[in-house]
């Protein structure tokens, strides 16, 4: 890239205008065809036109020239004014280093001096100090041990005396205990004779009663196999609610009824992974396999000392699997919990989900809030018959409730009741 603009037009400074337009001219030449296809070559060009018309007028030129002898001016300063700068710095280096390295050497023989008059000030108190030092050593290590035995044989005394008052607390209170149980167990007999007589004195009571009845209000056959019948069907439906509001946790409104009540799949009782997790695990810890040699690392476990007075050498890998081995217990006990705690019910007024064993959540929708819901089956829940049901509320309410049995007959019997009860 040219500095100036006669080197652009690759003339001198004293060419004439004749030379200058001669230059243009050939240079124009070249740049014309290139422009037209690179832009590069059109911008030099460009570049040539401006300084064409710069260096072609009188009054620019002279113009240009001058401000291009201020600007080399300018350059020749700030370069002697680099030159003058480096030169100072030197000087200033130079003599700093002299100075310091002085300072440095008489630093150095101040510090050695000093260090070779406190040396034999140091050897001369650690050698007036080491045997009393060595005599107080001695003296607390016979107090320690001296005390120590103290402790101990004061430590066995009192587990001496507590083991004789256990003994004879023992002692005393065996014959009591003795007499308790005696005595409990005649209580027992008792009470379960006297309850015996009293339920057998009522079931013949209430079969005199029948029997008056009976003889008094004769009835037909048929209408008491109806009456049967309707009495049985009560109590069944009794019994239904009494079970789903154990279930579900929560208390039925006046003429509220359990309608339909359903829980997770039966699939979803195991966990697979935890499943293969349990029988991996268990299969190393019993049959110990074969890339296994004596050389594997040990640990030592503590052990109550119950099973043994000394720590136990385990191997690292025993360890591990056994920690594996919890672990996939742990996941086979969440899965079955989740299973049992989860639940979903339809009754006359609402629909109820509970879930969660000792983090208890339940949630309701009014049959006069609900909106929509969604099913959604994968493909082992088309071949089991169970999916993911989602009900969706009025004010943004959405429950989902994964792994339901039977989700579509969930979906067209909750359609049933609110078209029934929904109004």
């Amino acid at each position: 890239m040219a500095q100036n603009l006669y080197e652009l037009l690759e003339v001198s400074r004293e060419a004439t205008q004749d030379e200058i337009k001669a230059a243009m001219i050939r240079l124009g030449k070249i740049y014309a065809s290139k422009a037209q296809r690179n832009e590069k070559a059109r911008a030099d060009f460009t570049q040539l036109r401006m300084a064409y018309k710069v260096l072609s007028s009188p009054y620019q030129r002279a113009n240009y020239n001058i401000s291009l002898k201020e600007a080399e001016n300018k350059y020749k300063n700030l370069k002697k004014f680099k030159r003058e700068c480096v030169k100072k710095w030197t000087t200033i280096w130079q003599f700093s280093k002299r100075g310091s390295i002085k300072v440095w050497q008489f630093n150095k023989w101040w510090l050695i001096k000093l260090w070779q008059f406190n040396k034999w000030w140091l050897i001369k108190l650690w050698q007036f100090a080491k045997p009393w030092l060595i005599k107080g050593l001695q003296i607390s290590k016979r107090w320690f041990i001296k005390g120590l035995q103290i402790s101990k044989r004061w430590f066995i005394k009192r587990l001496q005396n507590s083991k004789r008052w256990f003994i004879k607390e023992l002692q005393i209170a065996k014959p009591w205990f003795i007499e308790k149980r005696k005595t409990g167990k005649e209580w027992l007999v008792e009470d379960w004779k006297t309850g015996k007589q009293w339920l057998i004195q009522k079931r013949d009571e209430s079969q005199l009663s029948f029997v008056e009845k009976t003889v008094a209000n004769p009835q037909p056959l048929k209408q008491k196999s109806k009456h049967k019948k309707v009495h049985i069907n009560k109590n069944a439906i009794q019994r239904q609610q009494i079970v789903t509001q154990k279930s579900t946790d929560v208390v039925l409104t006046a003429k509220e009824k359990v309608i339909y009540q359903t829980m997770t799949h039966w699939f979803f009782y195991l966990d697979l992974g935890a499943v293969l997790i349990v029988i991996f695990s268990s299969i190393l810890l019993i049959f110990n396999p074969a890339f296994i040699n004596e050389s594997m690392p040990t640990v030592l476990v503590w052990v109550p000392k119950l099973f043994s007075r000394d720590l136990l050498e385990a191997p690292v890998w025993r360890l591990g699997l056994m920690a594996l081995l919890f672990v996939g217990l742990m996941m086979l006990w969440e899965a079955f919990v989740v299973k049992q705690t989860t639940e979903l019910g339809i009754t006359s007024k609402r629909v109820i989900f509970k879930c969660g064993l000792l983090s208890r959540s339940i949630i309701e929708i009014k049959l006069r809030q609900f909106e929509s819901i969604t099913v959604h089956q994968s493909p082992l829940g088309l071949i089991f018959n169970y999916g993911t049901i989602t009900i969706r509320g009025m004010g943004g309410v959405k429950t989902t409730i994964s792994n339901i049995v039977a989700p579509f007959r969930f979906k067209k019997i909750l359609w049933q009741t609110l078209e029934k009860y929904g109004d």
